[in-house]
């Protein structure tokens, strides 16, 4: 195997080119659509409509597969958010003499307004 830079193409694929593997595929692919899907269609009715449990369950994993061709599984995501909550606490019934030592001690938690 060449190292790269080192192969007889210095300046490697141009751009836009295609490769052979994907050449094929389009072709493939070509196939399938203009000729291939018709066949493709009536051998997927023909053991769907079948007594043949198993045969019926082949077919939905044919399909299955190749839907997903045209309309790939999305992937799972995970969101994750920082929620602020406020809440509303009732001082009213701490002496002030707490609340004011509270305050001196949580003085690093207060805004610029003063409030926790």
């Amino acid at each position: 195997m060449f190292k790269k830079g080192v192969s007889g193409n210095v300046n490697g694929r141009p751009k836009g080119s295609i490769s052979e593997k994907t050449k094929v595929w389009n072709e493939i692919g070509e196939w399938f659509i203009n000729d291939g899907m018709e066949s493709y269609k009536k051998n997927l009715q023909k053991m769907l409509l079948s007594n043949d449990t198993a045969l019926a369950l082949e077919a939905m994993k044919r399909f299955e597969a190749l839907i997903e061709f045209f309309k790939p599984k999305l992937s799972r995501s995970e969101i994750k958010a920082e929620v602020e909550t406020i809440t509303n606490i009732d001082l009213s019934k701490y002496p002030t003499e707490n609340l004011k030592d509270a305050l001196r001690i949580s003085d690093k938690g207060t805004d610029s307004s003063g409030t926790v």
